[in-house]
């Protein structure tokens, strides 16, 4: 089925029960801002289905989101990488000059990458809007990751995007057991505990916490390669139109806009029969 005929291919209200999303490249658009066509659409929603799940599935910290959430303050499951495995990897990618490591916890980014002076692709992930420490130095870092201070949810390796391939080459020795490697970013690859991704994320949302919502009625969109485990998991898969070609061919249904025109919110508009003069309450984007 061509992206064409996928943008009709969407389901119908009723065999809705929860709507989950990436974040980044598909909720918000390329300047980390909030459609309006989403927050209209996601509005009409909430006014008219009061209860209904709408998720966020990101593979940033809670902390990126603030801006679009509001927090309960209440960890359900978390997974973390193991402290020596992180520094394996600094270790195996210390000799390229142009490969920076950072780390992440559920609020902060930090900077394993010692006597860098090339930070570029670091601060494109400052531009995007992650809470980068520049302060803290190299051995700081690394003795709090050691002693489990910082407990990393997530490590990227950081490359220029026609040089990926050297560091795909670098991890690929590593045992499966000790990381999943995933891509969201052109320019990074991103490392996760094993056992963790946004399917597996997704089905102890719907097995423990939301019982009564089944996979088949769950609605996911994403535009990247680290959505295809969420994709799997949902009943109804939506690529945004201008995403990677590996979520493009992998989802059920794809959006006939991208993110920086509200993909998500012209998707839902179909799905929910939005009417068109519909307005939503105030909101300052």
């Amino acid at each position: 089925m061509s992206a064409t005929d996928k943008s009709d291919n969407i389901p119908s209200a009723d065999t809705v029960q929860m709507v989950i999303s990436d974040v980044d490249g598909t909720l918000l658009d390329a300047h980390h801002r909030f459609h309006f066509r989403t927050y209209r659409a996601m509005s009409y929603i909430r006014q008219t289905r009061p209860d209904f799940p709408i998720v966020l599935a990101t593979g940033k910290q809670r902390s990126a989101v603030d801006l679009i959430r509001i927090p309960l303050g209440k960890v359900v499951s978390a997974e973390y990488l193991e402290p020596s495995v992180v520094m394996e990897v600094v270790e195996a990618t210390k000799h390229n000059p142009n490969i920076a490591n950072v780390v992440y916890d559920d609020q902060n980014v930090y900077i394993l990458t010692p006597g860098r002076e090339d930070l570029k692709n670091v601060k494109r992930l400052e531009e995007i809007g992650e809470k980068v420490v520049w302060s803290m130095p190299f051995e700081e870092a690394k003795a709090k990751v050691l002693s489990g201070e910082i407990k990393v949810i997530k490590m990227a390796v950081c490359e220029d995007p026609d040089k990926l391939d050297v560091v795909r080459d670098i991890l690929k020795p590593f045992p499966k057991d000790k990381f999943t490697t995933t891509q969201a970013l052109a320019y990074c690859i991103e490392l996760i505990p094993s056992s963790c991704n946004k399917g597996t994320a997704l089905q102890t949302i719907t097995s423990k916490i939301l019982p009564h919502i089944k996979n088949e009625n769950v609605i996911a969109f994403g535009d990247g390669q680290n959505d295809l485990t969420m994709f799997g998991v949902a009943g109804w898969s939506v690529a945004v139109k201008n995403g990677m070609q590996i979520a493009i061919d992998n989802a059920r249904a794809v959006s006939r806009v991208g993110n920086d025109e509200g993909a998500v919110g012209e998707v839902l508009e179909r799905v929910f029969n939005i009417p068109e003069d519909y307005t939503p309450p105030e909101y300052k984007f």
